[in-house]
């Protein structure tokens, strides 16, 4: 006959490598599972080298775009200012020349139509002539104006405006505060 106290012995025997056998299966489980964390923890790492290089490459291309984009906006905004160089030197350039030539002649048979009219006064039409060649004349005023504003160049654009305003001939109340200019450097 068995005894007791040894059945018992046996029984805590079998639990104690029951308890063995489960803890090594823990650790296996524990260590397989420490592997798996390891290998997705170096593909993670891998990968943020992947993404990081990539974006320093990205970063790199933007930089080179961003720098082209910059030449080509100073590209432009020279181009324009020469253009709008260009446009202002050829409006000025044709109201010199309607100035210099149209409107110095316009001028001159008005002066003709004057001397004829007081060497004939009975003369029909001198009046209705010179009547026409003052409003041509008042048109090529307003054209060179329109083309070239000389108050522009030499008084500054407040200059200009109140002038413009004051042969609009409309009849609204206005100001022009030019403070364009500032003080003196």
């Amino acid at each position: 006959t068995i005894r007791r106290w040894v059945i018992a012995m046996v029984e805590q025997f079998a639990e104690h490598a029951a308890l063995a056998l489960h803890n090594a299966w823990l650790t296996e489980e524990r260590e397989s599972q420490l592997r798996t964390i390891q290998s997705l923890e170096h593909q993670l790492r891998a990968h943020n080298e992947e993404l990081e290089a990539k974006v320093a490459e990205r970063t790199d291309e933007l930089r080179d775009v961003i720098t082209n984009l910059q030449e080509i906006d100073e590209q432009r905004r020279r181009l324009l200012e020469h253009v709008v160089r260009a446009a202002e030197e050829e409006r000025t350039r044709i109201a010199h020349d309607i100035h210099d030539d149209p409107v110095q002649k316009i001028v001159a048979l008005k002066m003709q139509l004057e001397l004829l009219g007081k060497k004939h006064p009975g003369l029909s039409g001198i009046d209705d002539a010179m009547e026409v060649v003052k409003v041509t004349i008042k048109s090529m005023r307003t054209l060179l104006f329109d083309l070239s504003p000389p108050t522009l160049e030499d008084e500054g654009l407040g200059s200009a405006l109140a002038y413009l305003l004051e042969n609009s001939g409309s009849s609204f109340a206005w100001t022009v505060d030019d403070d364009a200019m500032g003080e003196d450097p």
